[in-house]
């Protein structure tokens, strides 16, 4: 079973920065165990929606395990996801678990077991859309 894996979906699977990419050592195709939407404003990206999981409404996605070589332990994984996600890669910055997390605050999640892959590690960040999820007027 590989140790530490890194769950990718949206912009993750094609950039995962240069820290992550330099430690991945195999990569496995998966879905994601919750469901995922475009329901946060991004500001790195002109205040286009991104993908986040949200709890109502989105749907499970193709997503990838980027597993990680054997020596990267679970608190290196957590800062490097931490500084690609707020955009300060190879900066000194580190990852602290938010005692009360607010919309804007990056909260890093884990999967134990998850495709073989001992600690999986994903981001959630809060919903700053509204989505308004219709039925189909047409029945």
């Amino acid at each position: 079973m590989s140790n530490i894996g890194i769950l990718a979906y949206g912009s993750l699977i094609v950039d995962p920065g240069k820290e992550i990419q330099s430690r991945i050592d195999n990569i496995k195709d998966a879905m994601t165990p919750f469901k995922v939407e475009f329901a946060r404003k991004s500001k790195t990206r002109n205040y286009a929606p991104t993908l986040i999981p949200v709890k109502e409404g989105g749907a499970n996605v193709k997503a990838t395990i980027l597993i990680l070589k054997e020596k990267v332990s679970a608190k290196e994984a957590k800062d490097m996801l931490y500084r690609r996600e707020t955009h300060k890669i190879c900066s000194k910055e580190r990852y602290t678990e938010p005692a009360h997390p607010n919309p804007n605050e990056v909260f890093i999640n884990e999967i134990e077991d998850f495709h073989g892959v001992k600690t999986v590690l994903y981001t959630e960040i809060g919903k700053t859309l509204i989505i308004q999820h219709q039925r189909n007027l047409l029945n």
